[in-house]
């Protein structure tokens, strides 16, 4: 048997094996985590969820600008530029 071959004590490989279990366990934890990072923040900062969300924050931001701008001149009596 192998066991007898590498000179393991009795009941050792059971638990080498289960160890090895362990890490394997969390090896695959990280590369799944790594996974998640890469679609969070994207590859080299570029892409990804969280440029995707300061792109639409820009967006929101603008709009609100436009709104209050509009709401601005709505309380003065005056037309906005491009409304009819």
């Amino acid at each position: 048997m192998q066991v007898h071959r590498s000179k393991l004590e009795e009941g050792e490989e059971r638990f080498l094996r289960a160890r090895l279990r362990q890490l394997e366990s969390r090896r695959s934890s990280v590369e799944r985590a790594g996974l998640v990072h890469l679609g969070v923040s994207g590859e080299g900062g570029v892409g990804g969820v969280v440029e995707a969300l300061r792109t639409l924050e820009g967006h929101v931001d603008a709009i609100l600008t436009q709104e209050e701008a509009h709401t601005q001149l709505s309380t003065t009596g005056q037309q906005p530029c491009g409304d009819s």
